[in-house]
């Protein structure tokens, strides 16, 4: 559990976070609760296509999850801001289950609302990815993502860094400084990720950017 880790400058992938046997058992208790996942469809064709259990439904259906992000996650998190860190102030956001099953699922390139996101596969059958785009790139395209963003073709021209997770393993990222985004693999299976967000300690949210994540997302 928690093999070596494969860094870069603002994302660290983490083998074996979870063993074999933890996810088996997480997969199991998941799907017990299947029928509490909701759609999400891409508010106005721009928000991400899948389908998500959010935080307030993990706590009260899942504390086994809040408590592995607590024990797991958080730590290695911390060990990447070089500092103490916090859930994201939003119970909503702070935890969710992403469930991709369809070839057009995924995330569109966006910068998150929290400093830091951890991603445990728990199923890639799929191949799904996470591909981001490099700091230096991703603060000169700031400025330009949100007039551009019905059309996502052109940041996908820029160079980029792609993750495939195998169940288990998890990817750490300076979400909020890398561009990135999600995608299908295409290979017709699923793909199952705990998300986990995380601000520093006095982390105060922009007012707008929480309007257009509220408005964009589930």
């Amino acid at each position: 559990m928690g093999g070596s880790l494969a860094i870069m400058a603002d994302f660290q992938v983490v083998p074996d976070v979870l063993t074999p046997e933890e996810v088996s058992d997480l997969r199991r208790r998941i799907a017990a609760h299947a029928a509490y996942f909701l759609a999400s469809a891409g508010k106005h064709g721009l928000g991400p296509r899948y389908r998500v259990l959010d935080g307030e439904r993990i706590l009260a259906l899942l504390p086994e999850i809040v408590a592995l992000a607590e024990a797991r996650l958080t730590p290695l998190v911390a060990a990447l801001a070089a500092g103490p860190v916090v859930p994201l102030a939003d119970l909503r956001r702070r935890l969710r289950l992403q469930h991709y099953r369809q070839q057009s699922d995924g995330f569109r390139w966006h910068f998150d609302r929290s400093r830091f996101v951890a991603l445990v596969a728990l199923i890639n059958s799929d191949g799904g990815r996470t591909e981001m785009i490099g700091a230096r790139l991703s603060r000169l395209a700031r400025p330009f993502l949100y007039a551009l963003y019905p059309l996502p073709q052109v940041f996908s021209a820029l160079p980029r860094r792609a993750v495939t997770l195998a169940p288990g393993s998890a990817l750490l990222m300076r979400g909020n400084r890398l561009l990135h985004r999600g995608v299908s693999g295409g290979g017709g299976g699923e793909r199952l990720l705990i998300a986990a967000s995380y601000d520093v300690p006095g982390s105060r949210p922009s007012p707008w950017r929480e309007r257009i994540a509220r408005r964009l997302n589930f």
